[in-house]
């Protein structure tokens, strides 16, 4: 499963130090780490640096989706309407509706956490899920009440 993620989720999970959950199977679209660096801080340098390891894609033209979609947002879906296999990493309420409307798959930073909690990569979802709040994943609390019930906790 070939993971494409947009801004939002590798920031926070880079802020909670746990980019490694995104797994080796990773496209990088070059939009996305344009806006994840422009900032210098330890978030923007470990992304930076997973860049430098992984490569990055370039979308030269991103077509234009009906709902307000960031520039990054546009390039992860309009480079993953190109493909095959292709799972979006999306936090963004408009940019998981317009994914819908297309028929491409997603996932987004809950999605992975859990996933990561069933597959035995991380001990607990709640310590991460804590974290991943504090840095700017917003979810209501009905949402992390249900996946906490998903995985058990």
């Amino acid at each position: 499963m070939l993971l494409c993620p947009d801004a939002g989720p590798l920031l926070v999970l880079a802020r909670i130090g746990r980019l490694d959950l995104l797994g080796t199977d990773l496209a990088l679209v070059d939009r996305v780490i344009s806006e994840c660096t422009a900032k210098s801080d330890e978030a923007a340098r470990a992304i930076r640096q997973l860049a430098e390891q992984r490569g990055v894609v370039t979308v030269l033209r991103a077509a234009d989706f009906p709902a307000r979609l960031g520039p990054g947002e546009s390039a992860v879906l309009s480079w993953a309407q190109e493909r095959q296999g292709v799972v979006c990493v999306l936090d963004d309420r408009a940019a998981r509706t317009a994914a819908r409307a297309l028929g491409i798959r997603m996932t987004g930073t809950l999605g992975l956490l859990m996933k990561s909690k069933t597959d035995g990569t991380i001990e607990s979802l709640r310590p991460w899920l804590e974290q991943a709040l504090g840095c700017g994943l917003y979810l209501d609390k009905a949402t992390v009440s249900r996946a906490l019930r998903a995985v058990g906790e």
